[in-house]
């Protein structure tokens, strides 16, 4: 994949471990962030590459305080991905902080095209990557969910837009996988189930003290997103292709 990256480090800055927390759209990520974040020592971020330009600028504001005249944030056709990472985020923390994260779901990693990118952080070291897997097709269903309560539509999954979604998160998961050799994955379901002691491995795996971690628990409705299915469920499951259908088990959803 071409790209005009020449690499992510920077010559000088205080000696941080730098993370990625990446996943498909509804796969928990934002409950982890946000529980990683109460620790003293450690910055997570959430939403800096969101779609939407008001919430990215909204989340930088949050941390690193007004812009000013001049956009601090990431704007587009102002500042790359990349650049925006390298120069803002990695390796600056406002608080002394020793650990800095910030999520990355799957397409944002396309839309700003970070493969290499991100490829380059795994291959310096000081960098570690933790990636959240689940369903395709909860993912799917659990997105449309949140569209359908805010635009008011009827309730009516695409079905070769669900193909395609399920298809290009598979594809995204391999890529992921293959990207960094200090990874740590983590299920879904996981997270569901046991979310404190997920948080606590994440710790771990990052090299957090223990000290400041408290004991997390999972915010209030993060995972009640994948309750309702479409009532035209059964046909959806006829009808796609057999590599999407094995994903069609509700059971599986969490």
């Amino acid at each position: 994949m071409s790209s005009s990256f020449q690499g992510p480090f920077k010559s000088t800055g205080p000696e941080v471990l730098n993370f990625v927390i990446t996943g498909p759209p509804k796969c928990g990520t934002s409950a982890l962030q946000t529980a990683l974040a109460t620790h003293p020592r450690v910055v997570c971020h959430a939403e800096l590459l969101a779609e939407s330009n008001a919430v990215r600028r909204s989340h930088h504001e949050e941390y690193f305080g007004p812009s000013g005249n001049t956009p601090d944030w990431l704007v587009t056709g102002h500042i790359s991905g990349e650049q925006y990472l390298t120069n803002k985020i990695f390796d600056n923390p406002l608080s002394g902080e020793s650990f800095i994260g910030v999520t990355v779901l799957y397409p944002h990693i396309h839309a700003y095209d970070l493969w290499d990118y991100l490829t380059c952080w795994c291959q310096g070291g000081d960098f570690c990557l933790v990636q959240v897997k689940r369903n395709p097709v909860a993912c799917f269903i659990a997105l449309e969910n949140e569209r359908r309560m805010a635009s008011g539509l009827a309730y009516r999954l695409d079905i070769n837009e669900l193909i395609s979604f399920v298809r290009m998160q598979l594809a995204t998961d391999a890529k992921v996988a293959r990207l960094c050799g200090d990874r740590l994955e983590i299920n879904y379901s996981e997270l569901v189930n046991s979310h404190a002691q997920v948080v606590s491995g994440v710790f771990d795996f990052i090299g957090v003290p223990p000290g400041g971690r408290g004991k997390p628990g999972a915010p209030a409705g993060s995972y009640r997103d994948f309750e309702r299915v479409p009532a035209h469920w059964q046909y959806l499951r006829e009808k796609v292709p057999s590599d999407v259908q094995q994903y069609f088990d509700p059971e599986e959803f969490i």
